[in-house]
């Protein structure tokens, strides 16, 4: 219950001083689920990166999850970023009911906020929060609920097809 309190408050304030999202993917240092570090640094700066941020227990991120998950062979060419201030248990569950192709996936940089940095460093609108970097790490798209999926779809697409015939 302290938890969510905490999590409200945040995102009370958050609203009342609504700031746009980072336009540049922000330096960030977050856990991975075996508590190894996790830096922008170490995501590959020649694709886009997509971070989603999430809460387990929230009917729009499952919701968004779902529809990710469906199309993840779409993904193979970008940084995928998933992270939640939720803990492991959490995440892995939701992971195995909504987002089963990023679980215990190799692929897949799956991170743990536990020192609520996320928030103030990308500013989040709410739960979920979905965000497209172009590999020179500028914001291409940015989501707070799942209805611009196809959107950041079309994008890594149409990204994908630029560099291509390069």
């Amino acid at each position: 219950m302290r938890r969510f309190l905490f999590i409200a408050s945040l995102f009370f304030a958050l609203n009342v001083y609504a700031q746009e999202p980072a336009a540049y993917l922000p330096d960030f240092d977050f856990q991975k689920l075996d508590s190894t570090s996790f830096k922008r640094t170490d995501l590959d700066s020649t694709k886009n990166t997509l971070i989603i941020f999430f809460d387990a227990t929230c009917g729009h991120c499952k919701d968004a999850m779902l529809k990710v998950n469906k199309r993840y062979g779409e993904l193979k060419n970008t940084n995928i970023v998933l992270i939640s201030m939720d803990v492991e248990k959490s995440i892995r569950l939701f992971l195995k009911d909504f987002g089963p192709k990023f679980l215990d996936n190799p692929q897949i940089n799956i991170l743990h906020d536990g020192k609520y940095e996320f928030i103030p460093l990308f500013n989040p609108k709410k739960f979920p929060s979905l965000y497209l970097y172009s590999a020179n790490r500028k914001l291409l798209v940015y989501a707070n609920n799942d209805n611009k999926i196809d959107e950041i779809f079309n994008s890594i697409k149409v990204d994908q097809k630029n560099s291509a015939s390069e």
